[in-house]
């Protein structure tokens, strides 16, 4: 334990990433609660995959949106405030959700899906805050790979936990589980007041996404495998967090192995995270 405490003294930036890393693990649990929570709320209430699709879909349109914009407004503000207002959307999709549940209404939904999107958005402009104005740019593979490990492993845990929490058929008791990790997010937000370094900065006025969109095209003719790459994982990952999510309830019915189809996804990520990306942290605690 000695060991450790004089590591982190001797190394600020470790620490600092391990504190945010921690921070994010919290948030992505119950971000990861509410992913398998909305396909199965969605599908019971229309009992179509289609309307699953529509409405998740929206999220992305939002995002896709938000990316026009945030760039300019964001570019200078702290990772812990982006943390803070992605803590307060996640919050709010959740309670979104849970008056869906009472009053499925499409609007609903779709207003769910509406924060949730903002939320995506306000925690990715949070990641690349955070290496960009913390890490040195000798330290940020190792920095994206202790990150990419802690969210991986929340996106594991989350489903076991939405399985059995669901079980209980209370909204209020699924809100307040996810209550308790966004509650612990929070203290930790306040605990690193002073760990994020970058200069606090809110533009709207400086918003300017027709620039974006020239950017975007002028990046795209130097990367676009990488983008088709990008849009393919992106369309394996959105249907395992929607139909997965809807048959791992469905199998977990059946048996106990039946709700580690969802989880079983995260485990090829969690361990190339844990076990590639992080040698450099573990050299140097050593």
């Amino acid at each position: 334990m000695k060991h450790i405490t004089n590591f982190f003294k001797s190394n600020p930036v470790w620490y600092k990433v391990i504190l945010f890393s921690f921070t994010l693990f919290f948030l992505q649990i119950a971000d990861a609660i509410i992913s398998y929570w909305a396909p199965n709320e969605i599908e019971r209430n229309f009992l179509s995959p289609a309307a699953v699709g529509f409405i998740i879909g929206f999220q992305s349109v939002v995002g896709l949106i938000a990316d026009l914009f945030f760039p300019h407004i964001f570019k200078k503000t702290k990772a812990r405030i982006l943390i803070f207002w992605g803590t307060l959307m996640i919050l709010t999709t959740s309670l979104f959700l849970v008056g869906a549940s009472v009053k499925p209404f499409v609007a609903i939904f779709l207003a769910t899906m509406f924060f949730w999107g903002i939320y995506y958005e306000l925690i990715t402009f949070a990641r690349f805050q955070f290496v960009g104005s913390v890490v040195p740019a000798n330290m940020r593979t190792g920095s994206w790979g202790i990150m990419g490990t802690f969210t991986n492993l929340a996106y594991f845990l989350g489903p076991l936990i939405a399985v059995e929490i669901l079980y209980v058929k209370s909204n209020l008791f699924v809100e307040g589980v996810i209550g308790i990790f966004l509650f612990i997010a929070f203290l930790l937000i306040v605990f690193s007041k002073n760990s994020h370094d970058a200069p606090t900065k809110i533009s709207f006025k400086e918003a300017n996404p027709l620039m974006e969109l020239t950017h975007w095209f002028i990046l795209a003719k130097s990367v676009w495998p990488s983008i088709v790459l990008s849009l393919l994982l992106g369309f394996i990952d959105s249907t395992f967090w929607t139909i997965g999510a809807i048959w791992t309830q469905e199998l977990s019915t059946q048996g106990e192995a039946g709700k580690f189809f969802l989880p079983m996804y995260m485990i090829p990520s969690l361990f190339i995270t844990a076990f590639k990306n992080t040698p450099q942290f573990t050299a140097e605690m050593n």
